[in-house]
């Protein structure tokens, strides 16, 4: 019996390589488990009881591929200890052979009531085949299932609950038929869309659809043919085209990934925009009015020539008016350059969707806006644009130079192109050129805000020098949330938007006139007044901290870390923790020595928790002042429990009674398998800071990777000042400001090329 099955699957793996239809295949492989099973359920049979075994699912409708689950139903009359005899006489020889079976044991009442039940196994019972066994048994059983089906009260629920049904699948896995990694079976347009339009077809129209379900039958045989070389590759049921199987399948078909990928797309698409037609029909009747007049007011708007300004003139169905032209092709007739980012995938990024309907979707972000106000600062910067057509262009052609036989940056291309286009659509010259500084700066905003020193003045002030006026400050704020809140989900989080918010309320102030210097006046009183006013702790502090350490933080701060200083005495360290909205704030008193930084973020490690910002500050009267933003593993504050253990291990590792290697050691984590490995990449820059060298680092996160960081760039005898730490889809993106022990910037040569290297080595 297992060699049988080992041939069937060795037959279906040559008669895939021959091109032989999938269907045929499919029929051949199922017709092959159907004799096992038969045999099976033979030699094991049930004493004194009826007995009949059924094919559900996929196996009912003979749509196997290689590693498909067996599904399964047992019907009996009798004594359902002997009955399980038989059933496990079937189902272990299965599992021994490494097939997923699974087999479901029901008396005719539970059919019965099974149909008040779970939808999953009601759906089951619509591809029902009967095997072996009690032929009239089974026969009773389809007259029961029958005459359920004909009730039109089940229809309707169960049309209106795989419809539901339907809506949490594709939110689950993208909401869109253009993710990067689809699963051929779950994502929008996979086979199960088509089962389900089959399945609503056959229950609440009667098949009325029969010849729009059989036009795709092409398409849903090119998907199972991919699931096929999927199961095939990983010698088990797989269903996602991960990066690395798109590799493999593209090499298996000699043919490139891009051109497999497209095919991919448009199948899905075609599968998507058939089916959906069908599944609607059991959308609640509000839902199916919404959409008709939807679609009568967008023909109206796209009807005939396109026009960009009739279409931003409409924003309640600008983003579905776009998305039935990008289905149609009008919307290249409306944008040429579009075409060029058609189904374009982008290996090696964190991107969840292919550039085209990354696009899109950031266009929908932005619309958005306009009501939802749980992004409070983003929601009012919004609703204050005056040119949103501006805008929205900008965002749908923000990654239009995302051209990969292109060696220039997509930005700068991206720029001109947009330019290009702006103009053909009738903008001014001088929107033109504002349209194409948000494409070619989209990218700037975020970069400063997740990675530079918010407390550099001359930083923010070149930065809002650069946008010039607060329209496009406003412009570039939330077209830098629309394009990373787009790219999939939980990329955005509450602390990119607070530091894009600080960005943006400073550079605001400079835009109105502040400069600079003003600042260093305004810090220079405030100390004065402090050392004059204040007891001798309040004027130690403020005479002995770094300028810098002034600028980052507000008077309210500054004291609370002078009650620290009053209370710091002879104890190796102290620590306070506070909770925040959305993060939690370590601060950490203690004496001047190397490698602090390397010790906490240690700790911080060995507790599961991730650091997001480090201000590093030691005074001149040898106290050290860090203050860490961090997270608990899911993205939130630290709960105060986990944070008294955090305390506890930092002072017991600054009294040296703990190691922290050892800690890191003893922490296990499994991460998730990465998209796309990314090479490691070391920059080092002596421009964007006066005062510091700014190091940044791009590579694989992994368990310790920040203490192990930290460790090299002591080791090299160099001070961390400023940490700003970013993960993105398990890619580490950090920058470090550092100093010699002269307290100057590094500029030789050798010495940079050093750091490099040494940090190369533990990347």
């Amino acid at each position: 019996m297992i060699q049988r099955l080992t041939e069937g699957l060795e037959q279906f793996r040559n008669e895939l390589e021959k091109r032989t239809s999938l269907f045929d295949i499919q029929k051949i492989w199922s017709n092959t488990m159907d004799s096992v099973v038969r045999e099976l359920f033979e030699t094991n049979p049930s004493q004194n009881s009826r007995m009949a075994v059924f094919a559900l699912g996929g196996y009912g409708r003979e749509e196997m591929s290689p590693y498909s689950d067996v599904d399964l139903m047992f019907l009996y009359e009798g004594d359902l200890k002997v009955v399980q005899k038989t059933v496990d006489g079937v189902l272990y020889p299965l599992w021994d052979s490494k097939f997923e079976a699974g087999g479901a044991t029901r008396a005719l009442g539970d059919c019965a009531a099974m149909f008040e039940g779970e939808i999953r196994a009601q759906t089951a019972m619509l591809d029902v085949r009967f095997i072996a066994g009690d032929r009239e048994l089974a026969d009773r059983f389809f007259k029961l299932l029958h005459g359920r089906f004909k009730s039109r009260l089940w229809k309707r629920r169960f049309a209106r609950a795989k419809y539901k049904e339907q809506e949490a699948r594709f939110a689950k896995f993208g909401n869109s038929v253009y993710v990067l990694e689809p699963h051929v079976k779950e994502s929008e347009g996979g086979l199960r869309e088509v089962q389900t339009a089959q399945w609503i077809d056959k229950v609440l129209f009667n098949n009325a659809h029969e010849k729009i379900l059989s036009g795709m039958e092409g398409e849903v045989e090119f998907l199972f043919r991919l699931r096929a070389h999927l199961h095939l590759l990983a010698g088990k049921r797989e269903d996602r085209l991960t990066f690395e199987n798109q590799k493999a399948i593209a090499a298996r078909l000699n043919q490139p990934i891009e051109e497999l990928m497209a095919r991919y797309y448009k199948a899905t698409s075609l599968i998507h925009g058939g089916s959906k037609g069908i599944t609607y029909g059991a959308a609640p009747l509000y839902k199916r009015m919404i959409r008709h007049w939807r679609h009568e007011r967008i023909k109206k708007i796209i009807g005939g020539a396109p026009s960009w300004q009739r279409l931003a003139a409409n924003p309640d169905v600008l983003y579905r008016a776009l998305l039935i032209m990008h289905e149609t092709g009008d919307i290249v007739r409306l944008i040429p350059s579009f075409k060029d980012i058609y189904f374009r995938t982008q290996y090696g990024a964190y991107h969840v969707y292919t550039v085209d309907v990354h696009s899109m979707f950031t266009v929908k972000r932005l619309l958005e806006l306009e009501k939802d106000e749980t992004h409070h600062l983003l929601h009012e910067v919004y609703k204050k644009i005056g040119n949103k057509s501006m805008l929205l262009l900008a965002a749908l052609l923000h990654d239009i130079g995302k051209l990969p036989e292109k060696h220039t940056s997509h930005v700068h291309l991206g720029a001109e192109i947009a330019k290009k286009e702006a103009l053909k659509l009738g903008f001014s010259s001088h929107d033109a050129d504002r349209i194409s500084f948000l494409v070619e700066s989209h990218l700037i905003m975020p970069r400063i805000a997740f990675n530079r020193d918010l407390a550099d003045p001359h930083l923010i002030e070149n930065f809002a020098n650069s946008v010039g006026d607060e329209e496009l400050l406003d412009m570039l704020l939330v077209l830098s949330y629309a394009d990373i809140a787009s790219i999939g989900p939980d990329v955005w989080s509450a602390w990119k938007e607070k530091l894009l918010g600080e960005l943006y309320n400073s550079s605001k102030k400079y835009i109105a006139g502040f400069k600079a210097q003003h600042l260093k006046k305004e810090i220079d009183l405030i100390k004065k007044t402090a050392i004059e006013t204040y007891d001798g702790h309040v004027r130690i502090w403020f005479s002995s901290m770094p300028e810098r350490y002034f600028m980052a933080h507000n008077i309210d701060c500054v004291m609370c870390h002078v009650d620290m200083f009053r209370n710091f005495t002879t104890q190796p360290i102290l620590v306070k923790h506070a909770a925040k909205d959305n993060h939690s704030e370590f601060i950490i008193m203690t004496r001047d020595a190397p490698g602090i930084f390397s010790k906490i973020s240690g700790v911080m490690t060995a507790h599961n928790v991730d650091i997001l910002e480090a201000d590093l500050n030691t005074g001149r009267n040898g106290v050290v002042l860090d203050v860490l933003r961090v997270v608990n593993e899911i993205g939130g504050p630290v709960p105060e429990q986990l944070a008294l253990r955090v305390i506890k291990t930092l002072e017991d590792v600054f009294a040296c009674k703990k190691e922290v290697d050892e800690l890191i050691k003893k922490r296990a984590v499994i991460f998730k398998k990465r998209v796309a490995p990314v090479t490691p990449r070391v920059v080092m820059d002596n421009d964007v800071s006066a005062f510091y060298t700014v190091v940044d680092i791009m590579a694989n996160d992994r368990v310790g990777l920040l203490f192990d960081l930290a460790s090299v760039i002591f080791k090299e005898g160099y001070s961390i000042g400023v940490a700003k730490i970013l993960t993105d889809a398990d890619t580490a993106k950090d920058s470090f400001y550092i100093k010699d022990l002269k307290g100057e910037k590094i500029t030789a040569k050798e010495q940079l090329d050093s750091l490099r290297e040494s940090i190369l080595k533990v990347l």
